[in-house]
């Protein structure tokens, strides 16, 4: 019986040693649900008795003291990140992080529909202008309503064979959307030939687009606006908007709409939020407790290295003219193909702080595209002593590592 008993306790106490190795592997950066506007994030961790580590199934480098590091690379949305853990003895062990990419555009930080916007742009339902701005204060263009109405219905918009019409070439990319709005019965074109994609919609007419588009249903609530009269060609549409819930006045105190007035970006980002679509995509996107899975793993990046570095002649003489020729090899976990670019700051030397280094084959490289970059450059030194030359190799995303070379200068 005493034997059986202290064999219990030795399983027991085995089992709380390994799954305190294991609880050892800390990542405490970034937390395990984030939200972040940036497009890459630092993931750091350390571990005791760590073997290996990967992070979204891809080895990353564990240093002496057990610290490692990489990216992430985010993508709009939802981003799943797994971190696997190898100890020493044996264990394995996982840990998940949920971030949230949002996008950011800043003229909308302090906007009043920021959440709307935001939220509707990181789902891909609307879309910013290539300078990273929103323009909420803009007036919507018919071609930008019938494409956020379409993407926010989740209506798929099949490629077009020919012309939708006369300003809406094949080739524009609104078109599909513009035609599954027309064919659809939300948008009409304003004439027969052209839709008018660039002309800016009303508040009147966004009522009636969104009064056919939504599902809602109809509430028997007060309505009505002082500045919407009965013989207002738009006051049955923006009636019934007003009773599904989709449009409001202006004003708190005074039932007005201002039905001729321009619908502004930031407007139709609102107007677009209030379809039953859109609104449950809003509520999934904020959830941390959907929507992440290994076909949301993001893409992660690690820091380019610089294995080792030459410099030949290794003692210059002041004064003299002679030709240096510097090599560096360095390398990258994606290849290297995503390296950007190899410089050695010469200045020590009275040369450029930024010379480019080659992997081509000439220059002083010997052998091209082999990891190995090379200058060959004539240098004049003026002042005595050893000499550090910094190189740094940078990828395409910008990151940088760094090393150094050194000479001496004598008489």
């Amino acid at each position: 019986m005493l034997g059986k008993h202290f064999f219990i306790c030795m399983l027991f106490a085995a089992a709380l040693s390994s799954a305190s190795q294991s609880a050892m592997v800390q990542v405490f950066e970034p937390d395990t649900k984030t939200k972040t506007y940036n497009d890459i994030l630092m993931l750091k961790g350390i571990g005791e008795n760590l073997k290996a580590v990967a992070v979204n199934r891809n080895p990353i480098k564990v240093d002496p003291d057990g610290s490692f590091s990489c990216g992430l690379l985010l993508t709009p949305g939802k981003n799943f990140v797994e971190v696997r853990s190898w100890l020493n003895n044996g264990q394995s062990d996982y840990k998940y992080l949920k971030v949230l990419r949002l996008s950011y555009m800043p003229d909308v930080e302090k906007h009043w529909a920021v959440h709307e916007i935001v939220s509707l742009n990181t789902l891909n339902i609307i879309e910013a202008f290539p300078d990273g701005y929103f323009y909420p204060a803009r007036s919507i263009t018919r071609g930008e309503l019938a494409t956020w109405v379409i993407k926010g219905l989740r209506i798929n918009a099949k490629p077009v064979k020919r012309d939708v019409f006369l300003d809406v070439p094949k080739e524009h990319w609104r078109a599909p959307y513009i035609k599954a709005a027309v064919e659809k019965g939300y948008m009409q074109a304003i004439s027969k030939d052209l839709f008018g994609i660039d002309e800016s919609v009303t508040r009147a007419e966004a009522a009636r687009v969104f009064a056919k588009a939504s599902t809602r249903a109809p509430k028997d609530v007060k309505t009505g606006f002082v500045d919407v009269p009965q013989n207002h060609p738009y006051y049955t549409a923006i009636i019934y908007a007003q009773k599904k819930g989709l449009i409001k006045g202006v004003s708190k105190n005074t039932p007005i709409f201002q039905p001729d007035r321009g619908l502004s970006r930031a407007e139709g980002a609102t107007l677009i939020s209030r379809l039953k679509s859109p609104a449950w995509l809003d509520t999934w996107l904020f959830d941390f407790n959907q929507g992440y899975k290994k076909q949301s793993f993001c893409k992660i990046n690690t820091y380019p290295y610089i294995e080792n570095t030459y410099a030949d002649p290794g003692i210059l003489h002041a004064g003299s003219s002679d030709t240096l020729t510097i090599r560096a090899h360095v390398g990258d976990r994606e290849g290297l193909e995503n390296i950007l670019n190899v410089k050695v700051d010469l200045t020590p030397l009275g040369g450029p702080a930024d010379a480019e280094m080659f992997d081509n084959g000439k220059s002083g490289d010997t052998k091209e595209k082999d990891g190995e970059y090379a200058l060959q450059i004539l240098v004049n030194p003026n002042i005595y002593g050893e000499k550090r030359l910094f190189i740094a190799v940078t990828d395409k995303v910008g990151w940088e590592g760094r090393s150094e070379a050194f000479v001496t200068v004598v008489e």
